[in-house]
């Protein structure tokens, strides 16, 4: 294989810290944990889906007594257009984790995604608790 079809790297950048500034976690006790993944076939879709993540990070960052808050959020852009999100969730209280863990299976959800441009099976959510 010459140099000229390799592929070239993946570019993964952070572009949301979320409670992974200790600061922002506080005395709050990780009880569980999601990692999301969204595929996003073009740039306006990864643009919009970030947007999204900041706005609802911001809003998760102004209330330190909220059952959830992100993680870091990584962008992968794929060079055809578009790219890979990934981001993790992080659960503070067990009973809150057990009724809304998969709230994103919903239709809020649902047409969330389809504005922000996610193709449905385009997403993937794991679950696990903290040990």
């Amino acid at each position: 294989m010459s140099s000229s079809t390799l592929l070239p790297p993946l570019q993964r950048e952070l572009v949301l810290l979320g409670e992974s500034d200790p600061a922002r976690r506080g005395g709050r006790q990780v009880i569980a944990m999601s990692q999301c993944e969204f595929r996003l076939p073009t740039d306006d879709a990864l643009t919009r889906c970030i947007a999204a993540l900041r706005a609802s990070d911001e809003m998760l960052a102004a209330r330190p007594d909220s059952s959830y808050d992100w993680q870091a959020t990584w962008v992968e852009r794929s060079s055809a257009g578009g790219g890979t999100v990934s981001f993790g969730v992080a659960w503070y209280d067990e009973a809150f984790f057990n009724d809304k863990r998969d709230a994103f299976l919903g239709p809020e959800h649902g047409e969330l995604f389809a504005r922000i441009g996610i193709p449905q099976g385009a997403s993937t959510v794991s679950h696990w608790l903290a040990a």
